[in-house]
């Protein structure tokens, strides 16, 4: 806790606010069948941009603090792989990372936080955006299945943890993503603002607003895209 606390006293600028997670724009999903909800989530499985190139600006928020910082990350999700460079207003590089097969490569994070420290700031700032873009397709041939008038709930397991995943709208979308341990909720992820963009190949879609709430923390990351590339 003394490291995390030390991560946010060197980023984060004076000033208080706040940052509620905003609530989804649900609507009814007129007596949606498992049938039609797994189609629906096949399809959204193939629609999702995997590999793209973001311009992000990201505002952290913790203990009632904030920082704004703009990313540029390189995304390959299909291969769990992604570069990324954070910088403060000032332009300043807070961090820059590369993530290969889940497993952090490279990496340099501002010699402020102190040599005992910045393995872990990395270690922290990779899970992070793994949380964020990784593990968004669903297998449905391993997953349970609950529908509500507004929502439709997976629960399954990946990689040994238990994710919830809840997908809304016409037609269905990810829009919260949830990893609980021995029933308590350690960070969840919420998907907004679905832009369609083009890959080359075909059109994909990608939220371009999401949270990140980490609950044993405490923080969250509100991350807007800026530009597709």
């Amino acid at each position: 806790m003394k490291f995390f606390l030390l991560f946010f006293s060197l980023l984060f600028i004076a000033g208080c606010s706040t940052i509620d997670v905003p609530e989804h724009n649900l609507v009814p999903l007129n007596h949606i069948d498992k049938k039609t909800a797994c189609k629906e989530i096949a399809q959204y499985n193939d629609s999702i941009t995997q590999k793209t190139n973001m311009i992000n600006s990201t505002i952290f928020t913790f203990k009632g603090r904030s920082m704004t910082a703009l990313g540029i990350t390189k995304l390959d999700g299909e291969n769990k792989n992604f570069s990324v460079a954070g910088f403060n207003p000032m332009g300043i590089t807070l961090f820059k990372i590369q993530m290969e097969d889940e497993k952090v490569i490279s990496s340099y994070v501002i010699p402020q936080f102190g040599a005992d420290n910045l393995d872990k700031a990395a270690s922290m700032i990779s899970q992070d955006i793994a949380h964020i873009y990784f593990n968004r397709k669903i297998d449905l041939k391993t997953a349970s299945l609950e529908l509500d008038k507004y929502k439709v709930t997976i629960n399954t397991q990946v990689d040994q943890n238990d994710f919830e995943y809840i997908f809304s709208g016409q037609p269905l979308k990810l829009t919260t993503k949830s990893m609980y341990k021995n029933n308590n909720k350690i960070w969840s992820v919420d998907y907004y603002d679905y832009t369609i963009v083009n890959d080359r190949t075909s059109n994909r879609e990608i939220p371009f607003k999401l949270f990140f709430k980490n609950y044993k923390y405490g923080y969250v990351l509100e991350i807007e895209t800026k530009e597709i590339k």
